[in-house]
């Protein structure tokens, strides 16, 4: 998992791939209409999504095996938690390969860590990352949260 600000992307070595989603982000503002937006069809893709209740607790997390997230917000507030997917988690729903998503229940072992994002900041999870988002912040107010989530295909990182 990476979290940093949007304004230091480039200091990471990224494949193409991921280079050219983080230049979409740079472009991604408050009027940037909700919806799906290819990047390199299937393999490079964003999602611009509004959420006006976020959730008050998490009661899962979820990981992917096909793509990588990358997780920006644009405005608002919102709570990401992650842990690592080491083989200890107990599984909530199996694995669908057609949403690329499998939900383990939270670890009773360990507190997965918090992650307190801001507009501008962003959060890359890889497939061995579980996490969770759209959670109201500790310190925030319930607020609509505007984000994007990029899936870029694992095998292209």
């Amino acid at each position: 998992m990476i979290r940093d600000q949007l304004s230091n992307w480039r200091n990471y070595h990224f494949s193409p791939s991921l280079e050219k989603a983080f230049m979409f982000l740079e472009h991604v503002n408050k009027s940037t209409p909700d919806g799906t937006y290819e990047l390199e069809g299937r393999n490079v893709y964003a999602m611009v999504q509004s959420t006006d209740a976020p959730d008050l607790k998490a009661e899962k997390l979820e990981v992917h095996r096909r793509y990588i997230d990358i997780q920006y917000l644009i405005c608002g507030s919102e709570l990401l938690l992650q842990t690592p997917d080491d083989g200890t988690l107990q599984v909530h729903t199996a694995y669908n390969p057609d949403t690329d998503a499998m939900f383990y229940h939270l670890p009773t072992d360990r507190n997965p860590a918090e992650l307190e994002m801001k507009p501008g900041d962003f959060a890359i999870f890889f497939p061995q990352d579980a996490h969770y988002g759209k959670l109201q912040t500790k310190h925030g107010k319930l607020c609509t949260i505007r984000k994007v989530v990029i899936k870029v295909s694992a095998e292209l990182y």
